[in-house]
């Protein structure tokens, strides 16, 4: 049959050459297949654009320092999802989290390591609020989280995270613990606030 498909073949240098290879079969005057013809095609720099895009295209989206989404990417994702949510009636909340005293961190263990306990931060927001969340930095330490989720879900998650991250170990802070405060808001903007 017809078919086409990305493969990765070496030149005679060991080099990799991205190719798209067609398949197509070659049809008898009795309608057998006798036999096939492979069509290499090399996308080599189409593949090159594609990832010099999709690398512009995390740049513009991702914080560099966590990999999570940045504030540009949660202000154009927040109103989509206001809407979406507004409109289907689904349960919807939205979390505001920063660490406690973080500026203490900073000044008193260095960047450097106030830079891994953001990091740290973000993988547990990640993990802990589910996998239909979006989370993003807002700036600093402070977070923000859209998750399809009722307040109820919304504000046991943040417990399970602000849990979490008060067990963290961090050898640059000498034994110090990390707490957190979580804001909780649905859609309807019924607050609570979760415990610090």
């Amino acid at each position: 049959r017809n078919r086409s498909e990305r493969v990765t073949l070496r030149d005679k240098f060991g080099h990799a050459v991205q190719v798209e290879l067609q398949v197509v079969p070659v049809v008898g005057d009795n309608g057998s297949v006798s036999g096939v013809a492979l069509i290499f095609h090399d996308i080599s720099r189409r593949v090159a654009l594609e990832t010099q895009f999709d690398e512009l295209a995390t740049k513009a989206t991702r914080d560099s320092l966590t990999g999570i989404y940045n504030r540009a990417e949660l202000d154009r994702r927040l109103p989509l999802f206001i809407q979406e949510h507004s409109e289907g009636g689904g349960p919807s909340s939205l979390v505001v989290s920063d660490l406690d005293r973080f500026k203490e961190i900073n000044d008193t263990f260095g960047h450097a390591c106030g830079d891994k306990v953001l990091r740290r931060f973000a993988q547990i927001l990640s993990a802990e609020m589910g996998e239909t969340a979006q989370v993003a930095r807002y700036g600093g330490e402070e977070f923000v989280v859209l998750m399809p989720t009722s307040l109820d879900i919304a504000v046991r998650r943040c417990d399970s995270a602000r849990a979490v991250i008060s067990q963290c170990e961090f050898p640059d802070l000498r034994g110090r613990r990390i707490t957190s405060s979580f804001g909780v808001s649905d859609v309807r903007s019924e607050e609570r606030r979760v415990g610090q």
